[in-house]
């Protein structure tokens, strides 16, 4: 449920922001309509268990978004309780025996014609 919630609690912070998430699904059109040629794309997806890096890597990106979070009525102090974020986290993917899997983060390169 943890990993759920920030989930949508990241998602809720980048809309917020007036960013959108799905960006990374966008951008060889984007490239495209610039009039530039995709030649490739990638992605990668961090994941990780309760016994990697995964639990801290969480906290840190909720931590960032945290002003975000709360100014925008996404998620309260109380509910985020960033100080036992990560151990909550990882108490949460070890008692699962889950993976953690972070949003896709995308890339594309293109040449100019």
């Amino acid at each position: 449920p943890l990993a759920t919630k920030m989930r949508e609690w990241a998602t809720g912070a980048f809309r917020a922001a007036g960013l959108n998430p799905e960006t990374g699904d966008q951008v060889g059109a984007i490239l495209r309509d610039a009039g530039l040629f995709v030649e490739g794309a990638a992605n990668v997806g961090p994941a990780g268990t309760a016994e990697s890096v995964m639990p801290e890597y969480t906290e840190t990106t909720i931590r960032s978004l945290l002003p975000v979070l709360l100014a925008h009525g996404i998620a309260t102090e109380d509910e985020v309780d960033i100080d036992t974020f990560a151990h909550r986290i990882a108490l949460e993917l070890k008692e699962a025996s889950a993976t953690f899997w972070t949003p896709e983060l995308a890339a594309a390169w293109a040449r100019v014609p």
